[in-house]
C-alpha cells in the first residue's frame, strides 16, 4: 500500500471489521435461549465497536487525519469479501471466531501504527546524504579542472570551500544511526571518515592551517575508498 496505510494496518483492519460486524450481526438477529451468551455478544460487539473508534481517533492523530476515513472505506469495500467468507463457513462461525479474532486484529492494529516522524527523520537522511555527496563532487570537479601540479587559483580556491561547505552544511544533517541500520558501517565511516575529514578541511581554510587541511584531506580519502568499494551494495538498498 503506502507508508501512511501499510499492509500490517489494513489486513487486519479488515479482518477486525469482519469479526466485529458478524458479532453484531449475531446480536441482532439471536434466537438463542442464553441471555447470558447474548450478553457477552452485546458486551463483546461494544467493546470491539470502542476500540475501533479509538484506534481510527488514534490513527488519525497519529499518523494523518485523513488516513481513518480511508481505513474506514477500505472495511467497508472488504465486506463484500467477507459476504464470499460466509458462504464458505457461515455467519455464525464468523462470528464464534470473532471472540477470538477481533481482539487478536486490534492488538496488530494498534502494533503496526507507522511512525510517521521516524519515516519523515529517515528521508530526511536520505536527502541530506545525497545533497552531501552532490555538493562534495561539486568541489572534486573544481580540483580537477585545473592543470596537474599547478596552483589552484583564487577563485576555484573559494568555489572549492563554497562547495565544501555547503557539503558540511548537508552532512550535519545525516542521521549516521540509521545509515548503519540500513548497511553495516556506513554510518561510522561517514561520520568518523568523511563527517571529521570536512570538518577539518574547513577548519584548514579558516585558520590558513595545510597540516589541518591534510589531515582531513586523508580522512576523507578513507571514506572515498570505502565507499567506492560498497557504494554497488549500498544502491541496492531500499
Amino acid at each position: 500500500m503506502s507508508n501512511t496505510l501499510p499492509w500490517g494496518v489494513v489486513i487486519p483492519y479488515c479482518f477486525f471489521s469482519m469479526f466485529l460486524f458478524y458479532q453484531q450481526l449475531h446480536t441482532k438477529h439471536f434466537r438463542g435461549a442464553s441471555q447470558g451468551f447474548l450478553s457477552l455478544l452485546v458486551l463483546t460487539g461494544f467493546i470491539g465497536m470502542i476500540t475501533g473508534l479509538v484506534f481510527l481517533v488514534y490513527y488519525g492523530f497519529k499518523v494523518v487525519w485523513w488516513a481513518p476515513l480511508a481505513l474506514f472505506g477500505i472495511g467497508l469495500v472488504f465486506q463484500f469479501i467477507s459476504n464470499t467468507i460466509e458462504n464458505l463457513i457461515g455467519a455464525f462461525a464468523l462470528s464464534m471466531l470473532g471472540f477470538i479474532g477481533w481482539p487478536v486484529c486490534a492488538f496488530l492494529m494498534f502494533a503496526s501504527v507507522p511512525d510517521v516522524n521516524i519515516q519523515s527523520q529517515e528521508k530526511g537522511t536520505v536527502v541530506a546524504f545525497t545533497a552531501t555527496m552532490e555538493s562534495a563532487n561539486l568541489a572534486s570537479r573544481v580540483v580537477n579542472r585545473g592543470v596537474a601540479f599547478s596552483v589552484m587559483s583564487q577563485a576555484d580556491a573559494d568555489d572549492m570551500m563554497r562547495h565544501y561547505r555547503a557539503a558540511l552544511a548537508h552532512a550535519e544533517k545525516v542521521d549516521t544511526n540509521f545509515l548503519n541500520k540500513k548497511y553495516e558501517g556506513w554510518g561510522t565511516h561517514f561520520e568518523k571518515e568523511f563527517l571529521s575529514g570536512l570538518r577539518l578541511l574547513v577548519e584548514g581554510n579558516d585558520k590558513a592551517d595545510a597540516t589541518i587541511s591534510l589531515a582531513g584531506q586523508k580522512l576523507m580519502d578513507l571514506w572515498g575508498n570505502w565507499f567506492n568499494n560498497n557504494v554497488k551494495k549500498i544502491r541496492k538498498l531500499r
